[in-house]
Formats: C-alpha cells, sequence, structure tokens
C-alpha cells in the first residue's frame, strides 16, 4: 500500500465515523473557544489597566513608600520620615515657604454592609491641611466633590468619649 492510499484510507475512516463523533466534537471546539474567549478578555484588561497606569501621574509627583512595600495600602512613614520627605530637596514649596506635599495615612477597614451583612473592604484616608492644595494641583474639576469633609481627629475623639460617657 502506497502512502497516499494509506492516508487516503485515513481520511475516510475518520470521515465515516464524523456522525458518531460529532457531539464530543462540538464539546471539544465550545471549550477551545471559551478559553481563548477568556484568555482574550484577561489580556485585554491587562493592555487596559497597564495603559491607564501609564497615562495617570504627572513626572512632578511622587507617593513615597517605606522601603519593602509594594503599595500605598502595605506601607507606613512615622512623622519624622514623613518630615523629613517634605524637607528633603526637590520639594517643590509655596509662597510662604511651605512645602506643597501631604502625609496621608491609608488604612483598608472591614465592615459589613448594613442590607446583607456581607463583609467589604473600605479604604480609610488620613489628610492634613495641605491635602487640599495637593489634590487641587492634581485634580482641579474633581477635589470639591470627591472630598469628604469631617471633623479633626482629636475633637472627633473628645466628642465621641463625651457622648459614651453622657
Amino acid at each position: 500500500m502506497s502512502v497516499i492510499s494509506q492516508v487516503a484510507a485515513v481520511v475516510l475512516m475518520n470521515l465515516r465515523s464524523l456522525p458518531q463523533r460529532i457531539g464530543p466534537s462540538f464539546v471539544i471546539i465550545a471549550g477551545s473557544a471559551g478559553v481563548v474567549a477568556v484568555l482574550v478578555a484577561v489580556l485585554a484588561m491587562a493592555a487596559g489597566m497597564a495603559k491607564t497606569l501609564q497615562s495617570t501621574g504627572r513626572d512632578d509627583r511622587a507617593i513615597v513608600l517605606r522601603n519593602g512595600s509594594a503599595s500605598e495600602s502595605g506601607s507606613a512613614l512615622t512623622r519624622s520620615a514623613a518630615q523629613m520627605v517634605m524637607d528633603a530637596p526637590g520639594i517643590k514649596h509655596d509662597r510662604d515657604g511651605r512645602p506643597i506635599a501631604s502625609a496621608e495615612p491609608l488604612r483598608l477597614l472591614k465592615l459589613f454592609r448594613s442590607g446583607d451583612g456581607s463583609e467589604v473592604t473600605v479604604p480609610l484616608r488620613g489628610i492634613g491641611h495641605d491635602a487640599a492644595v495637593v489634590a487641587r494641583q492634581i485634580c482641579p474639576d474633581s477635589f470639591p466633590q470627591r472630598l469628604v469633609i469631617g471633623d479633626r481627629h482629636r475633637s472627633t475623639i473628645r466628642r465621641r468619649r463625651a457622648d459614651v460617657a453622657s
């Protein structure tokens, strides 16, 4: 038997058995298509995230993290370390000579939704008086709408202690 006749015999045998294999064939095709669709979606999200991160921020802005920290939420600087950063050369100053910088602690709180009781993570950022100056320089249009202004930390503690005592 020649090579061509052997190939023809195998092809004919596969074509004749196709009606018996139609279900499993469609399952394999649908599974492969699903895997490809998920891969394309993940790659598209990764490309979009990379583009977003590259287009945000400015060259004259910096977030200072503690050595070894991978993210802002996993970093903590002492007050003296934050002051050293603000006093460092290259930090922009306002007309009064104060550095245009803001030391902002960020904590992630685990809270429970009031409706269904499910656990959610909520970011809590502490800001000082200089945060408004820094934020207005970063996003002047959206700053007033996005900031929730509350009491200073010390007065809130005193008020809550007074409420508990009475």
